[in-house]
């Protein structure tokens, strides 16, 4: 029996890189751009080290509002919603101080003191709109109301370690990762300590996510991934196997950086200089890549038909997931030399190629396979952050933000959104008259 054209036609669409559109946005003055953070649908905010705020339309790539009252390095940012459902932003800073902003005017509503340190991390609190926590390398973690500006209460932590991450659980409770291997839980209600999760990692505790309203799962420097139950804190499965010889590897080599749910049952991990998906139930690993540099941060695009990874070497790496019969994992391996942006190829006519969790099952394996180096930033990428089903932005030590856009789709989008725009004027027209 011959090969199906209509498939190998599909097949290499779906393998050409869509990414043709890319826009630089400068604001920070050249100083390294930590964070990025979705506000909505048009908007995303930036964070550096100049100390600025600034929010960006990502439609069109213009700077909103300059916002400055951080005297040091802005080191997390975090999108809130007030129980009216308004929109504020929420910036930390090395220099002790939590803002809160209005992101329609551009202004600052409250300065949010109590901090001695550094200020790492910020989580909203499930269940409690506007409310969230703030903490960093310190004992105490507050917890405020977005738009009041009120302290509401402080959680004494167990350890002093610097605080690498936290999530807040359905279950009403906070979940802290630091640089020592344990994880505490701490009551959102009582602001009290409740448990220690089961030591399992060795290392710093680098990340934490919640995979859905039943399982949530952390990332350590050991290499070592661990899913717990959110209700009982249990044990769910060890994701992979300890690595041994984890102390023996070269530094970074084996660190989970990011954690990233993908599809139902499925956790995509940013390991060392690479990235695997693990089918939690089964703990197999169904795809994975490896690539020339650290992996600082991964994204699924196009209902997770695609994964693209930040790297730390300033690269951003597109990959796609094609299944694979056979019964052994392909590696997705780096191309010999990486392409610059004018090579990108030319867009895909198909927008979306197979699923991943359409794809996944116990007895399968993925192909997966590099279908674009995009080499823009000359810095370190710090952070990826998804915008749409078709576009994306990172940020980087050189001071940039960067837009990476699907152009044929967004062309299709803004002419959609102009024709809603132009119903809607017309509509009010009608009702004037």
């Amino acid at each position: 029996m011959g090969n199906d054209p209509s498939r190998e036609d599909s097949e290499a669409q779906f393998s050409a890189n869509p990414i043709d559109e890319v826009q630089i946005l400068d604001g920070h003055n050249g100083k390294i751009v930590w964070c990025l953070v979705k506000i909505d649908h048009s908007r995303i905010a930036s964070g550096a080290d100049d100390g600025l705020v600034i929010i960006w339309d990502f439609n069109t790539g213009k700077l909103l509002f300059p916002m400055k009252h951080h005297t040091q390095k802005v080191n997390c940012l975090l999108a809130i919603s007030t129980p009216e459902n308004k929109k504020l932003l929420v910036s930390g800073s090395a220099d002790h101080t939590v803002c809160v902003w209005d992101i329609d005017r551009g202004t600052i509503l409250h300065v949010l003191n109590g901090h001695s340190q550094s200020v790492t991390c910020l989580c909203a609190i499930k269940n409690q709109p506007g409310v969230f926590c703030s903490g960093g390398n310190e004992r105490a973690i507050f917890m405020w109301n977005a738009e009041t500006g009120q302290n509401l209460g402080q959680i004494s932590r167990n350890d002093e370690e610097n605080l690498n991450c936290m999530i807040s659980l359905s279950n009403g409770t906070l979940v802290t990762g630091s640089s020592l291997h344990v994880i505490y839980v701490y009551n959102t209600t009582t602001l009290k300590y409740e448990s220690l999760l089961p030591v399992l990692h060795r290392e710093d505790v680098q990340c934490l996510v919640n995979i859905n309203d039943t399982m949530f799962a952390s990332g350590s420097l050991d290499g070592s991934i661990i899913v717990y139950r959110t209700d009982s804190s249990s044990l769910i499965q060890l994701l992979p196997p300890k690595p041994e010889n984890y102390k023996n590897n070269a530094k970074n080599s084996l660190s989970v950086r990011k954690l990233v749910p993908i599809g139902k049952g499925y956790l995509a991990a940013a390991i060392g200089t690479g990235f695997k998906v693990f089918h939690i139930e089964s703990k197999r690993v169904v795809m994975e890549s490896v690539s020339q540099s650290t992996v600082a941060g991964i994204i699924p695009l196009y209902k997770s038909s695609r994964l693209v990874s930040c790297l730390e070497d300033g690269s951003v790496n597109f990959c796609g997931a094609v299944r694979h019969k056979t019964s052994l994992p392909r590696v997705c391996r780096p191309p010999p030399k990486q392409q610059s942006l004018p090579k990108i190829p030319a867009p895909s006519t198909q927008t979306t190629g197979p699923k991943l969790n359409g794809l996944f099952h116990r007895t399968d394996k993925i192909d997966s396979c590099t279908i674009g180096v995009m080499s823009v930033h000359s810095g370190a990428v710090c952070q990826i952050v998804a915008l749409s089903e078709h576009s994306f932005a990172t940020c980087g030590k050189e001071g940039y933000v960067i837009l990476w856009k699907d152009g044929r789709v967004f062309e299709e989008v803004l002419n959609t959104n102009a024709a809603v725009d132009l119903k809607n004027q017309r509509d009010a027209c009608l009702n004037e008259k």
